[in-house]
Protein backbone atom coordinates (compact mmCIF):
# COMPACT_ATOMS: atom_id res chain seq x y z
CA UNK A 1 0.00 0.00 0.00
CA UNK A 2 1.13 3.57 -0.67
CA UNK A 3 1.41 5.90 2.31
CA UNK A 4 1.01 9.65 1.77
CA UNK A 5 3.94 12.03 2.16
CA UNK A 6 3.76 13.58 5.62
CA UNK A 7 6.74 15.97 5.49
CA UNK A 8 7.50 18.13 2.45
CA UNK A 9 11.09 19.00 3.33
CA UNK A 10 13.68 18.52 6.02
CA UNK A 11 16.52 21.07 6.13
CA UNK A 12 19.56 20.65 8.33
CA UNK A 13 22.66 22.76 8.87
CA UNK A 14 25.77 21.25 10.39
CA UNK A 15 28.37 23.94 10.99
CA UNK A 16 31.89 22.64 10.67
CA UNK A 17 35.18 23.87 12.05
CA UNK A 18 36.19 27.48 11.40
CA UNK A 19 39.78 26.56 10.54
CA UNK A 20 41.37 24.20 8.04
CA UNK A 21 40.79 20.46 8.33
CA UNK A 22 43.24 17.83 7.11
CA UNK A 23 42.75 14.21 6.13
CA UNK A 24 45.86 12.07 5.56
CA UNK A 25 47.93 15.27 5.44
CA UNK A 26 45.83 16.92 2.71
CA UNK A 27 43.47 19.87 3.30
CA UNK A 28 39.78 19.07 3.08
CA UNK A 29 38.10 21.58 0.75
CA UNK A 30 34.48 20.62 1.29
CA UNK A 31 32.12 18.10 2.78
CA UNK A 32 29.18 16.70 0.88
CA UNK A 33 26.18 16.59 3.21
CA UNK A 34 24.30 13.31 3.12
CA UNK A 35 20.81 13.60 4.56
CA UNK A 36 18.64 10.52 4.31
CA UNK A 37 15.11 10.87 3.01
CA UNK A 38 13.26 9.09 5.77
CA UNK A 39 9.94 7.31 5.53
CA UNK A 40 7.05 9.55 4.37
CA UNK A 41 9.30 12.56 3.56
CA UNK A 42 9.64 14.16 0.13
CA UNK A 43 12.87 16.17 0.24
CA UNK A 44 15.97 16.46 2.44
CA UNK A 45 18.41 19.38 2.17
CA UNK A 46 21.73 19.38 3.98
CA UNK A 47 24.17 22.24 4.46
CA UNK A 48 27.72 21.75 5.76
CA UNK A 49 30.55 24.19 6.21
CA UNK A 50 34.30 24.15 6.59
CA UNK A 51 35.84 27.56 7.23
CA UNK A 52 34.16 29.96 4.79
CA UNK A 53 33.06 27.24 2.35
CA UNK A 54 29.53 25.87 2.28
CA UNK A 55 28.29 22.68 0.63
CA UNK A 56 24.67 21.84 -0.14
CA UNK A 57 23.11 18.45 -0.73
CA UNK A 58 19.63 17.83 -2.14
CA UNK A 59 18.02 14.42 -1.79
CA UNK A 60 14.49 13.64 -2.91
CA UNK A 61 12.11 10.73 -2.75
CA UNK A 62 11.74 9.48 -6.31
CA UNK A 63 7.99 9.07 -5.90
CA UNK A 64 7.42 12.59 -4.53
CA UNK A 65 10.09 14.69 -6.29
CA UNK A 66 10.96 14.04 -9.90
CA UNK A 67 14.69 13.91 -10.58
CA UNK A 68 14.40 16.26 -13.55
CA UNK A 69 12.88 18.89 -11.21
CA UNK A 70 15.71 18.78 -8.66
CA UNK A 71 17.78 21.09 -10.88
CA UNK A 72 15.35 23.92 -10.06
CA UNK A 73 16.59 23.83 -6.47
CA UNK A 74 20.22 24.09 -7.56
CA UNK A 75 19.41 26.81 -10.08
CA UNK A 76 17.51 28.81 -7.45
CA UNK A 77 20.33 28.39 -4.94
CA UNK A 78 22.89 29.63 -7.48
CA UNK A 79 20.72 32.65 -8.31
CA UNK A 80 20.18 33.50 -4.63
CA UNK A 81 23.91 33.19 -3.96
CA UNK A 82 24.69 35.50 -6.89
CA UNK A 83 22.25 38.10 -5.55
CA UNK A 84 23.71 37.82 -2.05
CA UNK A 85 27.26 38.12 -3.39
CA UNK A 86 26.34 41.17 -5.48
CA UNK A 87 24.72 42.82 -2.46
CA UNK A 88 27.80 42.10 -0.33
CA UNK A 89 30.09 43.61 -3.00
CA UNK A 90 27.96 46.74 -3.44
CA UNK A 91 29.10 49.95 -1.83
CA UNK A 92 27.19 50.86 1.31
CA UNK A 93 24.59 53.60 0.90
CA UNK A 94 25.78 57.13 1.61
CA UNK A 95 25.52 58.13 5.24
CA UNK A 96 22.21 59.78 5.92
CA UNK A 97 21.91 62.98 7.86
CA UNK A 98 21.43 62.47 11.54
CA UNK A 99 17.98 61.17 12.27
CA UNK A 100 15.83 63.29 14.56
CA UNK A 101 15.88 62.10 18.13
CA UNK A 102 12.81 61.60 20.21
CA UNK A 103 12.48 63.12 23.61
CA UNK A 104 10.19 61.75 26.22
CA UNK A 105 7.89 64.23 27.90
CA UNK A 106 8.45 64.55 31.63
CA UNK A 107 5.52 63.56 33.76
CA UNK A 108 4.72 65.50 36.89
CA UNK A 109 3.60 63.86 40.08
CA UNK A 110 0.38 64.66 41.77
Amino acid sequence: SHLPTVVNAVVTNVPGPAGEVYLAGMPVDCQIPMVPVFHKAALAIGVNSIGNHFSFGFFGCGEAVKQEHMHYLVKGLNRAYSELDAAAQAEPPAARSAAPTRTRAKRGRG
